[in-house]
């Protein structure tokens, strides 16, 4: 009888063991895909903000710029725009401290001017706007838009790459 409440403890202490071996691996996947969610939930915050070349419809001549829309709910900051376009060809990269939710045109200048943009006008209502997409242009481009979000992460976006962070 002793023998087998002896064999009964080793089967329970190895139950025990197997049952922490357990908790602990259930652990790991639960950290691991709770980190994945994280990751996920801050990839599609950051997707949120985009770049697009645009024309200004009210205006008689020509007149061209850049909508950088925010449609995350938070604010995004050291926002930098590269781009190139047929009225200069080398601006500087729009840069601007931060950008709340919403949408903004940013109208480029002649090159003769001394600042290549202007400030950022916010678009009220963006889905009546004056402004025209430019979405197949070879003289319009946007060569990369870098921001940090609200946790202080780097991110940039280019065609060839995507969004990653940085």
């Amino acid at each position: 009888m002793d023998n087998l409440l002896h064999y009964l403890n080793i089967i329970n202490t190895y139950a025990d063991l197997i049952m922490v071996v357990i908790a602990i691996i259930t652990a790991f996947v639960a950290i691991g895909q709770w980190k994945d969610q994280r990751e996920d939930n801050r990839l599609r915050i950051a997707s949120g903000l985009t770049t697009w070349w645009a024309k200004d419809t009210t205006r008689s001549q020509q007149y061209w710029g850049v909508i950088l829309s925010n449609t995350s709910n938070l604010t995004f900051y050291d926002v930098k725009v590269a781009t190139s376009g047929n009225f200069n060809k080398h601006a500087k990269p729009i840069a601007l401290e931060a950008i709340p939710p919403g949408h903004y045109f940013i109208a480029g200048k002649p090159e003769h001017e001394q600042f290549d943009w202007d400030f950022a006008k916010e678009i009220k209502d963006f889905y009546n706007s004056p402004y025209q997409a430019i979405l197949n242009s070879k003289t319009h481009n946007i060569h990369s838009l870098t921001f940090k979000d609200y946790m202080n992460r780097s991110w940039k976006w280019t065609p060839a790459h995507g969004l990653v962070t940085l």
